[in-house]
């Protein structure tokens, strides 16, 4: 029973470095998308711009 009980503490451990790694990485994608979404917005506004320079 003890060592039942052992494992199943040592799993927890485990799935909650788990899940702290994972909400790290979230937060880290996040930050990429927000930054890529910058991004794309700035180069479809120049986009725009060439198409409306050229007319």
């Amino acid at each position: 029973m003890d060592k039942i009980a052992q494992m199943l503490e040592d799993h927890q451990i485990i799935l909650t470095k788990d899940v702290a790694m994972l909400d790290q990485m979230y937060q880290m994608n996040l930050g990429h998308f927000r930054q890529l979404s910058m991004y794309i917005a700035a180069g479809k506004q120049k986009l725009e711009e060439a198409r409306s320079s050229e007319l």
